[in-house]
């Protein structure tokens, strides 16, 4: 069966290439589709050279931006971006140049770009939702999930307020990590980041059930199911009838989700370094720190 379900809010069973420096690089992967959101270019949390590393591995027919890719919201000055995230623009560039199909469904952070909607630039065709059908056939609804998102839609300045002070806790935590240790028993900046993203994403998600909503949508729409960002939280899963995927994000997971040539759809991370065993430490802190809030409250 194509579709597989997997545990609520984790990202057990994804794959992870480049686990260690001295291991050999993998080949290209050849996929039919690739699903990629919250890249979130113009903000020193982006993780463009783990962007990168996806791309030079992985080739593909379709090219799905689900949203969020450039963050208008916390720099609108393209000048300012580092060479690694202008990199990724030609990447993409590229790629459409060389005959593959991309999509830009822009979400809540690239908003400017919802003027386009509808227009094909040379070769990126700008859509505000997609269905796109799997190699067996199945019809899933390609969209950020902003639009299902209560919290976003009705408190608009509140989002974007969270949105700034989660980069200057970002900026901050950097300058610290730069200088710091990590010692036993503390959270690393990178931790630290994570959790606020954990902690806001959650309290969204109680708000609004974006993932709920969305499902519903797509079954309304005679739908197989759903694949979004938004949520940064990458996850396979079933909800009621509808099959969501959450393609996660480029600041914190580090995911995208890939469709072979028959139909299968499975996550692929690339960690921000060659090394995650830090990363594995912090989520198992950050995942630790939320049951204990759970249980407190």
């Amino acid at each position: 069966m194509a579709f597989t379900r997997s545990r609520d809010d984790t990202t057990a069973g994804v794959e992870r290439p480049l686990r260690h420096p001295e291991q050999s690089e993998p080949e290209v992967r050849h996929c039919r589709a690739i699903f990629i959101s919250d890249i979130h270019l113009g903000t020193v949390g982006c993780k463009a050279d783990a962007v990168l590393r996806f791309f030079d591995h992985h080739s593909t027919e379709k090219l799905y931006l689900l949203g969020d890719i450039m963050d208008v919201w916390s720099n609108r000055n393209i000048f300012s971006w580092p060479k690694k995230q202008i990199a990724i623009l030609r990447r993409v560039l590229g790629m459409a140049e060389e005959g593959v199909e991309v999509y830009y469904l822009p979400g809540n952070h690239d908003r400017a770009v919802h003027s386009l909607s509808g227009l094909d630039l040379g070769n990126i065709r700008v859509r505000r939702e997609v269905i796109h059908e799997t190699a067996d056939r199945r019809r899933l609804l390609l969209t950020h999930g902003d639009a299902y998102d209560a919290f976003v839609t009705r408190h608009e300045w509140a989002a974007r307020a969270a949105t700034r002070i989660y980069h200057f806790i970002t900026v901050i935590n950097n300058l610290i990590g730069g200088l710091t240790r990590r010692k036993s028993g503390q959270l690393s900046p990178l931790s630290i980041c994570r959790l606020v993203r954990v902690f806001s994403k959650r309290f969204t998600d109680l708000f609004s059930s974006v993932a709920r909503t969305v499902s519903a949508e797509a079954l309304r729409r005679e739908c197989d199911g759903v694949v979004c960002g938004h949520m940064h939280r990458p996850q396979i899963a079933l909800i009621g009838d509808a099959q969501y995927h959450n393609a996660g994000d480029w600041m914190e997971h580090c995911t995208a989700l890939v469709e072979d040539f028959s139909g299968n759809l499975s996550l692929v991370r690339y960690p921000a370094f060659h090394t995650d065993s830090t990363d594995e430490g912090s989520q198992a802190e950050i995942e630790a720190l939320m049951e204990v809030t759970a249980a407190e409250g």
